[in-house]
């Protein structure tokens, strides 16, 4: 029960974060203090889908944040 709360916590936490930086996922790591890749790893764990904006990689590109 705890872990679904501590879950459903990130998940909010990062869709905010996500949508204040518009997807950008640099700023959004940089902002939360952690690297780039453990916030992609969270998405990614979290099942958030972002859609890519522009031809850049993902990775460093901007995004929208698909909320379900």
């Amino acid at each position: 029960m705890a872990m679904a709360a501590v879950r459903e916590f990130e998940e909010g936490f990062i869709l905010t974060v996500l949508q204040e930086q518009e997807g950008n996922q640099v700023r959004d790591a940089q902002d939360l203090g952690i690297h780039r890749n453990t916030l992609r790893r969270m998405i990614h764990s979290l099942q958030i889908n972002i859609q890519p904006i522009g031809t850049a990689a993902p990775s460093t590109t901007a995004a929208r944040v698909l909320t379900p």
